[in-house]
């Protein structure tokens, strides 16, 4: 009898951790949850300053091809935070989250320049038109409205920090480099966004 009860112990015991080893397995951690859908895309680097006049490349969701365009490429930038949740645990990295970071001191604000002397990144930039204005939630309750929100990717297939900074104002076509006093930061493996850039047709025919 006593065999007979340890056996059934142990047979629960392994039930248990099979099931859980699945649902690690299955279940996604540190997805994007803050960041939403942007009505406008602008992106650029050294392609764009040599082959747009400096223009960045622009989507944008009033043309029915381009929103396409934005659709997807915003499903593959949510793609690049999250990850199984057991794959996860064995990296440590369970418990990362995207945070918010407040820098009030104008010296301290992080910056992102258009990196066009590189083609090995991409500087993004959201836009929400007004009636899409974002808010960005940090410190005791208080907020912050944006309409901007950019960022910079590489194709490192690791996941790394990435700083994305939020204005209310700027101009993806005249600003020589973005900042902000309000940024997300979140580890992301951008190496799948960066494909899909090189990808679209503009930047394919130019690489």
């Amino acid at each position: 009898m006593k065999k007979i009860i340890i056996t059934s112990v142990s047979i629960c015991v392994v039930c248990v951790i099979a099931i859980s080893t699945l649902i690690l397995a299955l279940v996604s951690v540190n997805t994007n949850k803050l960041i939403e859908r942007p009505d406008e895309i602008y992106i650029m680097n050294k392609i764009t300053k040599d082959n747009g006049n400096g223009s960045p490349y622009k989507l944008e969701s009033g043309d029915e091809n381009e929103s396409k365009k934005i659709d997807d490429l915003y499903s593959v930038f949510n793609s690049c935070f999250g990850q199984k949740a057991l794959l996860a645990l064995f990296r440590g990295e369970l418990y990362d989250k995207m945070v918010t970071e407040h820098y009030n001191s104008y010296s301290s604000r992080p910056s992102v320049s258009r990196n066009e002397s590189s083609t090995d990144k991409f500087t993004i930039v959201f836009k929400y038109y007004s009636n899409n204005t974002q808010t960005y939630e940090y410190g005791n309750g208080e907020s912050y409205s944006y309409n901007y929100l950019f960022f910079e990717i590489d194709n490192s297939d690791i996941k790394k920090e990435v700083m994305f900074g939020v204005i209310d104002s700027v101009d993806p076509y005249t600003a020589y480099s973005f900042s902000s006093q309000y940024t997300y930061e979140a580890k992301i493996n951008s190496s799948a966004l960066y494909n899909y850039i090189c990808s679209l047709s503009y930047f394919a025919d130019n690489m």
